[in-house]
């Protein structure tokens, strides 16, 4: 299991299904291409997913991408489809202590955090932080008001 943005654990294959997502959705498989096969994608899965992953675990991660339609059923022999881009995707990061809602879209910082559970303590840091900052202009504005 990995820890996506938002805290929730991921499976290998929706590890593997998300990340497909992100090398689609930034172009390295663009749409109307073709996804490398099995084979690759396993050998590779270190440095594309950030996970060891056998065939049958890619495989799986694949058929999350063709429920949803980005890329096509797959034929024995025959290279995978890609149907379209995904749209991009949010993470979000909830605050309890100030209830503060920040989104972050999908950009480059997303896709890092995806793979690092470093990056993710930095952003949940920083998040902290801007709790801090609201908790501080809060303050600021009753005594303003008084």
């Amino acid at each position: 299991m990995t820890t996506s943005l938002n805290g929730t654990s991921l499976t290998k294959k929706e590890r593997i299904a998300e990340c497909l997502r992100e090398l689609i959705h930034y172009k390295e498989f663009p749409a109307g291409s073709n996804l490398p096969d099995l084979e690759y994608l396993s050998e590779h899965a270190v440095e594309l997913f950030g996970i060891s992953a056998s065939i049958g675990t890619v495989r799986a991660g694949e058929e999350i991408l063709i429920q949803e339609k980005t890329i096509a059923q797959t034929q024995q022999g025959l290279p995978t489809k890609i149907l379209r881009t995904p749209e991009k995707r949010y993470a979000e990061i909830f605050s309890p202590q100030a209830q503060l809602h920040v989104e972050v879209v999908a950009e480059p910082v997303f896709f890092a955090v995806e793979r690092t559970p470093e990056l993710l303590s930095a952003v949940q840091t920083i998040v902290a932080g801007l709790d801090q900052t609201l908790v501080g202009f809060r303050a600021l504005e009753e005594a303003l008001d008084a």
